[in-house]
């Protein structure tokens, strides 16, 4: 399968994971970190691929940086979720268009990839687009938001983590994900030992959900779990910083679903939909689109 097309399946499947994280984190919890230890049990799921491919040995170099994958995993989810709680949810995908720079400012240096010369004004034109959305007025000025300072943290964890698969891309995709989430499971461990909020949180939450809720926030992270198969797939046959910039399509299709959720039920998704909003959520997604077409026209 082409692997522009495996990318553009992973941002579908993780637009879908996003409206929903939207939903469930601002109704069920009251904590992005008891978020993320609560559904901890959705990792086993990558145990499904051990019936297509065998789980293989690795060295310690590469089982170390495959575990740091799953810590980076980790952070990355904490302020993507702490951005989805503070920002709306079209705005923050949107915003992860600056995550290609950063991947191509990593690849460039420790991965040697570069680009023609139609792909670095694609790169211009991802990062206008994302930074005419991060933006907003507040009390008469100008300012970063706090849901935007979070994608850009996020982003960078998420840009690293990506480059050192890339690094690692010779590896089957079963122990890449079984590596990665074991990484992700010592993560929820250290966490769960050393801060005692985290234990209170976890507590309070199992109490609080019941088996409706679970479902669907554990439905949620299966489906960004198997886009990200997908993503990974890609990062095996494709470029990281290309892979990395057609993932911005992801906005695309949240911007789409995002108007259409909040007309027809804004009890579950409520969006900013006035003329000025929209026109600029546009205009965003237009630059950033010129800039995928340049990609995949190259």
């Amino acid at each position: 399968m082409n692997w522009i097309l495996l990318v553009l399946i992973a941002a579908l499947l993780w637009a879908i994971m996003s409206i929903i994280h939207k939903y469930v984190r601002v109704e069920y919890f009251e904590s992005s970190l008891g978020y993320l230890i609560f559904i901890t049990p959705t990792v086993f799921y990558v145990s499904i691929l051990l019936f297509f491919e065998p789980l293989i040995l690795l060295s310690l170099k590469e089982t170390a940086i495959l575990l740091l994958t799953g810590v980076l995993i980790f952070f990355g989810g904490y302020f993507y979720i702490e951005a989805i709680h503070k920002e709306e949810v079209s705005r923050v995908i949107i915003l992860y268009g600056v995550s290609p720079l950063i991947v191509l400012i990593l690849s460039t240096i420790f991965l040697n990839e570069i680009l023609t010369i139609n792909q670095y004004m694609a790169f211009i034109l991802i990062f206008i687009g994302s930074i005419l959305i991060s933006f907003r007025k507040i009390e008469e000025k100008i300012k970063l938001s706090t849901g935007a300072l979070c994608v850009l943290v996020s982003s960078f964890f998420f840009s690293v983590h990506k480059v050192l698969l890339k690094y690692l891309s010779t590896i089957n995709i079963t122990t890449v994900m079984i590596y990665r989430e074991l990484g992700y499971i010592i993560t929820i461990i250290f966490i769960l030992a050393f801060i005692p909020r985290s234990r209170q949180y976890t507590k309070k939450i199992i109490k609080d959900m019941n088996l409706k809720k679970t479902a669907l926030v554990y439905l949620s992270e299966i489906i960004g779990i198997t886009g990200m198969f997908f993503s990974y797939l890609a990062l095996q046959k494709g470029p990281v910083s290309l892979v990395s910039v057609l993932e911005g399509f992801e906005s695309v299709f949240i911007l789409v679903m995002a108007i259409v959720i909040s007309k027809s039920i804004p009890k579950i998704l409520k969006e900013e939909t006035d003329i000025k909003t929209i026109s600029i959520k546009i205009i965003s997604v237009v630059l950033m689109l010129g800039g995928l077409y340049l990609i995949a026209a190259t």
